[in-house]
């Protein structure tokens, strides 16, 4: 594409991660207990007030929802504590710009890539690892008795 302009690309489609705002909610009243609301609000670029009354159960607007979101992913990879949900979400917007039609390849290519690392150095495989695996390539399923 030589002499297209940045301007003349086409965006690629925004998608939001998926993890549920009740999992970004649990995430940080479970912050909030280890530090403090001040701390975590301001980890967050949020008032406290606002986090307060999310934590509590309101509906955040857009904005706010989406500096949770960056907030949540930031701290479960700082914290180590990945789960098949949050990898998901995270593999999900690593080929959210793939056209449709080459992000399962592209999916199985990372998740295999990875086991493969884990395997080749003889550490166990993290288990949201193993589940992501799982869901990419199911069992056959045991009907022949």
């Amino acid at each position: 594409m030589e002499g297209a302009s940045k301007s003349n690309l086409p965006n690629p489609p925004r998608r939001r991660r998926r993890v549920s705002v009740w999992t970004i909610r649990e995430a940080a009243a479970a912050a909030v207990a280890r530090t403090s609301l001040r701390q975590v609000a301001r980890d967050v670029k949020i008032s406290a007030p606002g986090l307060a009354l999310f934590i509590d159960g309101s509906t955040p607007r857009d904005r706010t929802l989406s500096k949770l979101r960056e907030w949540y992913f930031s701290e479960e990879a700082t914290r180590g504590g990945v789960t098949v949900v949050s990898a998901r979400a995270a593999l999900d917007l690593l080929v959210s710009s793939l056209p449709e039609e080459d992000r399962r390849m592209a999916r199985l290519g990372i998740l295999t890539g990875l086991h493969g690392i884990w395997s080749r150095r003889g550490t166990a495989v993290p288990a949201w690892l193993v589940g992501l695996m799982e869901e990419a390539y199911p069992a056959p399923s045991g009907d022949a008795a």
